[in-house]
């Protein structure tokens, strides 16, 4: 842009929801090369750049108007397969500062993404979300890298305090 402005951000998302870039300013489609933004100040404290991986349009939507809105995170793209995630991840060596996995996806698991993730040097931090959030699978998911395990139907609010707390830190 040439109005000093810093340049739109691609949220890049394959298959459901159609690709989106969101701005502060406008709302176009985006292409899939588009470069992201290193981590981006906001009043003072720094902004949390997170990827979704999920296989849910209405969970994309939603989950990423409440964290924009609630966490002030900026959402930086979202894959809805295992193979997905990993092309996305494997080509950035920093896309983002936070990855919010699901674990049953459209194809694969986000337990292969939460195992591939740990060979990244150095990985960004991982959440999961999930509707399966047994103690047997909170463990497993921990094992293999997530700093925590959030419930999608009882926990939502925790994500946003722990993103909060990412902020202020």
């Amino acid at each position: 842009m040439t109005d000093g402005r810093t340049a739109p951000v691609a949220f890049a998302c394959r298959g459901p929801p159609a690709m989106k870039e969101h701005s502060t300013d406008d709302r176009r489609t985006a292409s899939p090369t588009t470069t992201f933004r290193p981590r981006t100040q906001t009043t003072g404290v720094t902004r949390l750049r997170a990827f979704l991986v999920e296989d849910s349009p209405l969970v994309i939507e939603t989950l990423s108007a409440a964290l924009e809105e609630m966490a002030d995170v900026q959402i930086v793209g979202c894959a809805i397969t295992e193979e997905e995630a990993l092309s996305w991840f494997g080509s950035r060596t920093d896309g983002c500062d936070v990855a919010i996995i699901d674990i049953f996806l459209q194809s694969g698991s986000g337990l292969g993404v939460l195992d591939a993730m740990r060979a990244f040097a150095p990985p960004p931090q991982r959440v999961v979300l999930t509707n399966y959030s047994t103690r047997d699978m909170r463990a497993r998911c921990k094992e293999l890298g997530a700093e925590e395990v959030f419930d999608k139907s009882t926990e939502v609010e925790e994500l946003m305090l722990w993103f909060q707390e990412q902020q202020a830190a």
